[in-house]
């Protein structure tokens, strides 16, 4: 029986597939080894940060597809660390209360917080 392949691990493997690549091929383009890549879609590994933005460049990948990959990243994240480490005070009593009420939140709470946090990055963005 083969590995247990992660959901971004199912959709890395189909743009293989659909390349017409075996895993070597695939991880040679990306610049990684064939047992790197491996461990990357059974959930070994984390996906890279950079991993994204170069299977993207390499493979001409559509923004639909890209969003779909994400997705599937963040879907395979059993946790998250917060390192609070040199943080003010506000942000390290938000990061306790969301960690402390996380899973009693209804879908209607965490769809706000979602939009909250979204805008903030969007805003981020246009500053730059």
């Amino acid at each position: 029986m083969g590995a247990i392949i992660t959901e971004f691990g199912r959709e890395l493997r189909k743009i293989r597939i659909d390349a017409g690549e075996v895993l070597k091929d695939m991880a040679e383009k990306l610049g990684y080894t064939s047992s790197y890549l491996s461990a990357i879609e059974v959930g070994k590994r984390a996906v890279p940060e950079k991993f994204l933005c170069k299977l993207q460049e390499c493979y001409g990948l559509p923004d639909s597809i890209m969003e779909t990959l994400k997705n599937a990243v963040d879907n395979d994240v059993p946790k998250v660390e917060i390192n609070l480490k040199g943080t003010k005070t506000a942000h390290r009593r938000a990061a306790m209360a969301f960690a402390r009420t996380f899973k009693s939140l209804d879908e209607e709470m965490m769809e706000n917080i979602l939009k909250l946090l979204n805008n903030k990055e969007e805003n981020d963005r246009n500053d730059i």
